[in-house]
Order: C-alpha cells, then structure tokens, then sequence
C-alpha cells in the first residue's frame, strides 16, 4: 500500500487481518524488528493519548452495584424473584403426598 493510499483511506475500515505482513507493517509506519522511533512515539501518545484503562472512581458500593442497574439484569433479577415465589405459592398449594417441597419445586421447574 503506498503511503498516499494510506492517507486517503479510512484506518477504521481497513481489513488489517486480511493483509500480508509487510503491508500493515507499511500502513502503521513500523519496524518489526526495531518499533516505533522514540520520536513516533511522543507524536501518537500526544495524538491518541497514553494506551491506559482509566481507573473507575467512586464509593466502593457504588463501583459493584452499577452493573447491576443495568436494565436488563434488573428484568433477569426481579423475574427471578417471580418465578421463585411463584414456585413456593405453586408448593403450597399442590403439595403430593410422599413427595417433598422441593422435589415437587424442581417438577415445577424442570
């Protein structure tokens, strides 16, 4: 790939996994013996930023329940919290002779 081609196509929607070696080593401007030049480098971290995972700030609480805000999971908890009353309501009211609660929960269930 040439270097004009470089700049004029978009990075985001190259298929780098399709490409030979050599190529996507000309398309990022690297060695793959020596790396970046030190110079290369101080112009992507002051383009791109430092390659770090920022540090999640908060109360300690506040960090764990977040996920579990989620839409979603709210939906799976509270239909959990359903069908378990449900199972015990069903318990109560269909009790089998000779059979235990939680035998009869797990026919319910299965």
């Amino acid at each position: 790939m040439s270097e004009e081609d470089a700049i004029t196509q978009d990075s985001s929607i190259l298929p780098y996994h399709s490409m030979p070696l050599k190529e996507v080593y000309e398309a990022f401007q690297t060695d793959p013996k020596k790396g970046l030049s030190k110079d290369e480098v101080k112009s992507r971290v002051d383009e791109y930023g430092e390659n770090t995972i920022p540090k999640i700030r908060g109360p300690f609480w506040k960090v764990y329940i977040a996920p579990i805000m989620n839409w979603l999971i709210t939906i799976y908890i509270l239909s959990s919290i359903g069908l378990i009353v449900i199972a015990q309501i069903l318990i109560r009211i269909s009790v089998v002779p000779g059979q235990n609660e939680m035998g009869q929960a797990l026919v319910w269930l299965g």
